[in-house]
């Protein structure tokens, strides 16, 4: 007969407890990554009667519409990043009055320009790997 020793009560333990803190750190990790989508949101809103006609920023003349940008986490797996005002989907995708200036996609934009992967990833690695 061998008598073996071996750390896998401590092992099994370990990752428990990883498991445990996984949900925390996916659902911190979502909440990161709609901040930098709202934040590139705002910043291709943030704009002045000077900019051109179908870029950005945005045009603005009362400040209506990036004052109506907003984010919520729901879960750990689900997370809305929009905005409210009545004109906000003409202006992203090209329609009525905005028509002539063209599409000015910006939460499509927005949700490009952020690295959702590496903002999750830091998180789990903060949270699960240590």
């Amino acid at each position: 007969m061998i008598n073996a020793r071996t750390n896998a009560s401590q092992l099994a333990a370990r990752f428990r407890r990883r498991a445990e803190k996984l949900g925390g750190a996916l659902k911190e990790g979502l909440r990161n990554v709609v901040v930098q989508v709202d934040r590139y949101q705002v910043e291709n809103l943030r704009g002045s009667n000077a900019a051109e006609s179908g870029d950005y920023p945005v045009p603005s003349r009362t400040g209506h519409l990036l004052g109506t940008h907003f984010w919520d986490v729901k879960s750990e797996t689900l997370a809305v990043v929009g905005n409210t005002a009545e004109y906000a989907v003409d202006i992203h995708e090209g329609l009525g009055s905005s028509a002539p200036h063209g599409r000015r996609p910006f939460l499509d934009d927005a949700a490009e320009a952020t690295d959702a992967v590496e903002i999750m990833a830091v998180e789990v690695r903060k949270e699960v790997l240590v």
